[in-house]
């Protein structure tokens, strides 16, 4: 019978096996483990147990990133295509379940805000910066 109650067991199942990289689809098909339905519940009323999921899952990358290094190092040459297309996949699910370690995109935290000024050169001839142009962010102005 599925789980209809996050107990220390089922939670600490579900929090290991996330870690290794199994999807919570693989996971809910079994009897005594919660449905899809019921984890969502669950992360949506408890915000820390929101957190140790998305944590797992976040780790559950790098288990993925693992298993694709060693489909690389185990590889034979009659299966580059099938590898090839396994590593793709793989590497899309690593950029979605741990994007700051895994993503294509930086992101650049700015707390400086002083004006900064920059110089424009063409074919080394030196062009005169322009006026400062002032900018009003307020609605009214």
């Amino acid at each position: 019978m599925a789980a209809k109650k996050l107990t220390a067991k089922v939670e600490t199942e579900l929090m290991r096996r996330l870690q290794r990289g199994e999807t919570l689809s693989r996971i809910s098909r079994e009897t005594h483990m919660p449905s899809r339905e019921t984890v969502n519940r669950w992360q949506r009323d408890d915000d820390e147990f929101d957190d140790d999921i998305n944590r797992a899952r976040r780790e559950g990358a790098w288990s993925l990133f693992d298993r694709s290094m060693d489909l690389l190092d185990n590889c034979r040459t009659d299966e580059i295509q099938v590898v090839r297309e396994k590593m793709t996949h793989l590497r899309w699910c690593m950029t979605k379940m741990a994007p700051e370690e895994f993503g294509d995109a930086t992101k650049i935290k700015v707390e400086d805000t002083t004006p900064r000024y920059a110089a424009i050169r063409w074919m080394n001839t030196p062009v005169a910066a322009p006026d400062v142009i002032e900018h009003n962010d307020s609605e009214d102005g």
